[in-house]
C-alpha cells in the first residue's frame, strides 16, 4: 500500500589494520514516527543537565554545527544563527584564539585529537571558561574530513583552580617570608642531660620566651612543653641515637600562655657521657599566618562559610558517623533568587551584599556554621546529619524560607529576597559529590516551579514530604475545632486489682468521624512545635474530668512534653485551671520521658519543684528505655516510675533478662522510695509475674482498651 513510514539508516565505517577505510556497512530499519525527534529531545536535555554541548565542522566546505547547549554556553538563543570557523573563533577570548586556533591547525594536519581549556566572551561581555575536546575523521588519503567535538563550560572548576593556585602560593609566599624572619632572630640553645634535665641554656631565652636561665636550669625539659606535644619527642635514648629533625613544639612562657618555637636536637658528647643540645626557634608569627591561610582556602571570603570542598568533606564525614540502618543524610542546596536582576540594577557590589546577608541569615537559622557552606554563585549549601528520612528536612527548609524575606537595603532601595531549595539525601555509601550535585538539580527544578519553594530530587520523599505537610495542617485545623480528646487507659492495683487511676491518652476526632491514633500524628505534632498545644489541650479535658468525679479519690496522669516544660507559664496553667476546677493537685500526675530529663536546664528543674511542691505527682515513663542517668531520680522529685511494656512484654515471653531487669528495677524504686507502674500488661500471666516481683500498679489492655469517660 502507498503509505509513508520512518524508516532508521545506520552506516558504519569499516577499516583494515592500517587504517585505510575498506566500505561501509549500512542497515536499514523501520522506526516509530517522532522517533527521531524524540531522541534529539532527549540528547539535548542530556547535554543540558551535564552543561555540554556537541559541534561538527565539515573541513572542506567550512560548514559548522551547534547543539542547542553549545548555543546557550556562549551565551546565545539556540539555533538563533547558522555558525561558521570565524563565528566560533569571533567568540574566543582574544588572548586565547592564537592557542585555540594552533590545536585546530595541528590536529588537521596530523593527529587525531586535541584538548584545550580556553575563554570565551558571551554578547553580554560575561566571560566564562570552557573545555573543548575534538576528534578528527579522515578521508582515505589522510585528509581530514571531519571535526567532532565537545564543549563544557568549566568555569567554576577553573575559578575554584585559580583561588587554589593563588592561595598555596600566598601561603608558601608568607612561609618562607616569616622563616627569613624567624633564622635572623636569637634562637634559644639548651643542653639537656640522658634523664631530660635541662643542664644549660642560652640568655635569650629571656627576649624569646621571657624566662630566666634560673628558672629552667635544673628542671625537667617536658615540665615545659605543652602537654599535647609531650608525645611527639619520641624517646630520648632515640634522640640520643640520632638527630631527629625540626619538631614544632609549644613552649610555656611565665605568663601561662605558651609560643611555638621549632625544635632541633642532636646527641652530643660530654663529661658526664652522651647528652642533648638543642636549638629553639621562635615560629609563632609563621605558624598564626599558616593556620589563617588554610583557613582562607577552606572558607568563602564573601560569606566566611566553608568552600565547596569543604562541605563536601563535611558530607563525607557526616556520613561516616551514621549508625547502620535508616539513618539518612541530607544536603540543601539554596539559591538566592534573583540575584542576577539585583546585581543587573546595582552592580555586583550589591548582590554581594545580599548574598551575605542571606548567608548569615541561614548560618542563624541552622543554628551551627559548621553545618553551611557556599556553593558555586549564589548558592548555600546546607548539611543536615542523620536523619530519620527526607522529610525532615522540610520544617528547616520552611523556616529558612521564612527567616530570609526581611527587606534588605540596598542604597535607598529595600530588597525583599527569596530562596529556591534543593533537598537531596543519601546514606553511608553514598558519594558527597553526587548528593551536592542533586541537591542543585532539585534546587533549579524550585526555580523552574516558581522560585520561593523547596523541592526534593526524589519523587517519592516530596510525595512524603507533602503527606506530612498536609497532615500538620490537619491538625492545625484539628486544634481550632477542639478535635482531640483524651481517652482513658485504666491503672490497677496489681494486688487487689482495684482501678486507682487513668492515664490520659490522646486521640484525634476528625471531623469525618474517623479516631486518629496518638502514634500517627503526635511525631508530626512535635515537628511542627504543636505537641505544647496538645499537651495543653489533654491537661484542660483531664483536669475537667476530675472535676466531674470528685468523690472517687482516682487520679489521672497526663504526658508532658519537654516542649511544654520549655513554656514558661507551664506551672502557672496547670495550679490555675486545678484551681479554677476545684481539683486537688494530688489526683494529678505528670509524666515525662527519660529522653526529657537529659535537657532539663535550671528554669525547667525549677517548673518540675513548683509542681512538686504543689502537691503534683511526676513520674518518669518509658523508664528503662532511655538515657537519662540515675542521678535525675535523686536530684529530681520524681514519685513513681513507669516501666515500659517492651520489658513488660519480655516478661511474658519467659525472657530472663527482662525479668532480671524488671526485678533489679522494681528493686532500684523500692529503695528510692517511689511508686511502680508497669505498662504493656495483656496477660494474667504477666500480672502474676510482676505482682510477685513487687511492682504496685500495671496499665495495659488486660484492663481494657482506652476509652473516652464522658
Amino acid at each position: 500500500p502507498d503509505v509513508e513510514r520512518w524508516w532508521m539508516l545506520t552506516c558504519t565505517q569499516v577499516c583494515d589494520d592500517a587504517g585505510v577505510e575498506l566500505g561501509c556497512i549500512t542497515t536499514l530499519a523501520p522506526a516509530d514516527d517522532g522517533s527521531a525527534d524524540r531522541q534529539r529531545r532527549v540528547l539535548d536535555e542530556a547535554q543540558a543537565l551535564a552543561h555540554m554541548g556537541a559541534w561538527e565542522l565539515d573541513v572542506p566546505s567550512g560548514e559548522l554545527w551547534w547543539s542547542d547547549e553549545v548555543y546557550r554556553i556562549f551565551g546565545l538563543p539556540p539555533q538563533s544563527f547558522t555558525p561558521d570557523y570565524d563565528a566560533f573563533l569571533a567568540a574566543v577570548h582574544p588572548d586565547d584564539r592564537s592557542t585555540v586556533r594552533d590545536a585546530v591547525d595541528r590536529v588537521l594536519v596530523a593527529g587525531s585529537q586535541y584538548a584545550v581549556r580556553h575563554r570565551i566572551v558571551r554578547p553580554n561581555g560575561d566571560v566564562r571558561y570552557v573545555q573543548e575536546k575534538s576528534l578528527v575523521v579522515r578521508e582515505s588519503d589522510g585528509s581530514a574530513r571531519r571535526l567532532l567535538g565537545t564543549v563544557t563550560d568549566v568555569t567554576e572548576e577553573a575559578l575554584a583552580d585559580a583561588a587554589q593556585e593563588r592561595a598555596q602560593a600566598a601561603l608558601a609566599s608568607s612561609e618562607a617570608r616569616y622563616r627569613m624572619l624567624a633564622e635572623n632572630a636569637s634562637d634559644v640553645v639548651w643542653q639537656i642531660d640522658r634523664d631530660g634535665v635541662v643542664e644549660w641554656l642560652s640568655d635569650s631565652v629571656r627576649t624569646v620566651l621571657g624566662w630566666q636561665p634560673a628558672d629552667i636550669v635544673g628542671h625537667q625539659a617536658d615540665e615545659f612543653l605543652h602537654p599535647e606535644d609531650r608525645g611527639r619527642r619520641g624517646d630520648l635514648s632515640q634522640s640520643l641515637a640520632g638527630d631527629k629533625g625540626p619538631q614544632e613544639v609549644r613552649l610555656l612562657r611565665p605568663d601561662g600562655t605558651y609560643r611555638w618555637m621549632s625544635s632541633s636536637v642532636h646527641p652530643t658528647e660530654t663529661s658526664e657521657g652522651l647528652a642533648l643540645v638543642g636549638a629553639l626557634r621562635d615560629i609563632q608569627a609563621e605558624v598564626e599566618a599558616r593556620v589563617e591561610l588554610e583557613h582562607a582556602i577552606g572558607h568563602d571570603r564573601l560569606t566566611g562559610l566553608a568552600t565547596l570542598a569543604a562541605t563536601a568533606g563535611r558530607i563525607a564525614d557526616r556520613q561516616a558517623r551514621l549508625a547502620h540502618g535508616s539513618a539518612v543524610v541530607g544536603v540543601m542546596c539554596i539559591g538566592v533568587d534573583g540575584l542576577g536582576t539585583i546585581n543587573d540594577a546595582y552592580a555586583h557590589a550589591a548582590g554581594d551584599r545580599v548574598l551575605a546577608a542571606v548567608a548569615r541569615r541561614i548560618v542563624a537559622t541552622v543554628g551551627d556554621v559548621d553545618l553551611v557552606g557556599r556553593g558555586a554563585g549564589n548558592e548555600v549549601h546546607v548539611v543536615l546529619p542523620d536523619l530519620a528520612s527526607g522529610a525532615d528536612a522540610v520544617p528547616l527548609a520552611e523556616r529558612i524560607r521564612r527567616a530570609v524575606v526581611d527587606p534588605i537595603h540596598v542604597g535607598e532601595v529595600a530588597v525583599t529576597p527569596s530562596v529556591s531549595i534543593g533537598i537531596a539525601v543519601g546514606g553511608r555509601d553514598d558519594d558527597a559529590g553526587e548528593l551536592l550535585r542533586g541537591a542543585g538539580v532539585a534546587m533549579r527544578r524550585a526555580k523552574s516551579n516558581g522560585r520561593d519553594r523547596y523541592e526534593f530530587l526524589d519523587q517519592e520523599m516530596a510525595d512524603e514530604a507533602q503527606r506530612l505537610l498536609q497532615l500538620e495542617s490537619g491538625i492545625r485545623v484539628g486544634l481550632q475545632r477542639d478535635e482531640f480528646r483524651p481517652w482513658f487507659q485504666p491503672i490497677v492495683n496489681l494486688t487487689t486489682g482495684e482501678v486507682v487511676g487513668h492515664e490520659a491518652l490522646v486521640r484525634w476526632l476528625t471531623a469525618d468521624g474517623q479516631t486518629v491514633e496518638a502514634w500517627k500524628f503526635l511525631p508530626v505534632a512535635e515537628r511542627g512545635h504543636l505537641i505544647a498545644d496538645l499537651d495543653l489541650v489533654v491537661l484542660n479535658k483531664a483536669i475537667e474530668e476530675l472535676a466531674g468525679d470528685p468523690d472517687s479519690g482516682r487520679f489521672i496522669a497526663v504526658n508532658v512534653s519537654a516542649e511544654s516544660l520549655r513554656r514558661g507559664d507551664y506551672d502557672a496553667h496547670v495550679v490555675g485551671a486545678l484551681t479554677e476546677w476545684g481539683v486537688p493537685s494530688e489526683r494529678l500526675h505528670l509524666e515525662v520521658t527519660e529522653t526529657a530529663l537529659l535537657n532539663l536546664t535550671g528554669d525547667l528543674r525549677a517548673t518540675v519543684a513548683t509542681l512538686a511542691d504543689a502537691g503534683i505527682s511526676w513520674y518518669v515513663d518509658d523508664f528503662g528505655t532511655g538515657y537519662s542517668s540515675i542521678s535525675h531520680l535523686r536530684d529530681l522529685p520524681i514519685g513513681g516510675l513507669k516501666l515500659d511494656r517492651s520489658f513488660t512484654s519480655g516478661l511474658a515471653a519467659g525472657d530472663q533478662t527482662c525479668t532480671r531487669l524488671a526485678d533489679g528495677l522494681v528493686g532500684l524504686a523500692d529503695g528510692l522510695g517511689l511508686d511502680t507502674v508497669a505498662e504493656g500488661v495483656e496477660t494474667a500471666a504477666g500480672q502474676a509475674v510482676l505482682a510477685s516481683q513487687g511492682w504496685r500498679h500495671g496499665q495495659g489492655w488486660l484492663y481494657g482498651k482506652p476509652a473516652p469517660r464522658r
